[in-house]
């Protein structure tokens, strides 16, 4: 059984490294500024199809892939704006300590009250989203 210095320690450790997550207000706006460039270049390549300057198959071609890489932008920028609507508090991560301090191993329960969803994109990289954010 954990004294409680060490219950602390490890809220404070869970807390830190939820901050650390991968999804920063950098990559929102990162995000948000190659959408807003993506779309004027769909714009852009609208606007020469409509002057004839750019072959149908073209137009098609290069509209696909700018609206498969638009749809995977809005998909991030959505999870980052879910993400930040639930703040995480000391005591939050305390009360999940505390529940399951007897535990010796993560259950199903335990991940269910930290984990939001796990993705896992095409290169293999493992996404986890945390049900909570670190409080400002």
């Amino acid at each position: 059984m954990q004294n409680f210095n060490e219950e602390e320690k490890l809220a404070k450790v869970i807390i830190n490294k939820l901050s650390n997550s991968k999804i920063t207000n950098k990559s929102f706006k990162e995000y948000k500024k190659r959408l807003s460039k993506l779309e004027m270049e769909i714009d852009s390549l609208y606007n020469d199809k409509l002057n004839n300057l750019i072959f149908e198959e073209d137009f098609k071609r290069i509209y696909d892939k700018k609206s498969k890489e638009k749809e995977y932008l809005l998909k991030k920028i959505k999870i980052i704006e879910e993400s930040e609507k639930t703040n995480i508090t000391y005591d939050m991560i305390k009360n999940i300590i505390d529940k399951n301090k007897n535990n010796t191993k993560i259950n199903r329960e335990i991940l269910n009250s930290l984990v939001d969803k796990i993705e896992i994109d095409n290169s293999k990289k493992i996404y986890i989203y945390f049900k909570f954010r670190k409080e400002n």
